[in-house]
């Protein structure tokens, strides 16, 4: 029955202490779907994301009288519009965080050291060593920084580095070589929102 609700429908209820709107927004296509919730508080004017508190705000039953103030209906765009700047600003932030520089385990820096201080050895493959080196420059899983101790353990014992290297390019082909931007989150635009419901809180 939901589904075949049409978009932007809405309605509104009476809270004790409560003025403000909520918006229902969702963005993308199926299993990349992204929700948004935000409220916007009439009494002090900020704009809410805690779902909890919002579902709060606006849990009723079916019995609950609809009730809509005339004056909040007729600025309801203005409102709206705050709710839309709140959801970009947010995923803007969130953008940032993805591309900014991420501190790598001291696992991954201690073997990049080893490697670097081999690249001219010659019994060690430059090119090889140098894409390893790649590879140890991006954040890495909790599992391959493990694989990354045993393996550092394992030559702090027998000083082989050859088997460093072999263990760090294993890694390599089970992994791949990941790069922040394959992993930056989409960046929200106003044209990906789509508005599925909005509800007035007042008292």
């Amino acid at each position: 029955m939901l589904a075949t609700l049409p978009d932007g429908i809405h309605s509104g209820l009476l809270r004790d202490r409560s003025k403000g709107v909520f918006f229902y927004f969702q963005a993308g296509e199926a299993a990349n779907k992204q929700h948004f919730w935000r409220y916007v508080d009439l009494r002090d004017g900020s704009v809410l994301d805690n779902r909890y508190v919002i579902a709060n705000l606006i849990a009723c039953a079916s019995e609950t009288p609809r009730v809509v103030e005339p004056d909040m209906w007729s600025h309801v765009f203005e409102y709206q519009e705050r709710a839309v700047e709140s959801i970009l600003r947010s995923s803007e932030q969130q953008a940032a965080v993805q591309v900014a520089p991420k501190v790598l385990d001291s696992v991954q820096q201690k073997v990049a050291a080893i490697i670097q201080q081999s690249l001219n050895r010659s019994d060690v493959d430059r090119s090889d060593a140098v894409e390893s080196l790649r590879f140890l420059s991006a954040p890495a899983s909790k599992a391959a920084v493990k694989k990354l101790r045993d393996a550092l353990r394992a030559y702090q014992v027998d000083q082989d580095l050859n088997a460093l290297l072999t263990a760090v390019k294993a890694l390599r082909a089970d992994l791949g070589i990941r790069t922040t931007e394959a992993s930056t989150l989409h960046r929200v635009q106003r044209s990906d929102l789509r508005l599925i419901c909005f509800d007035f809180v007042s008292s």
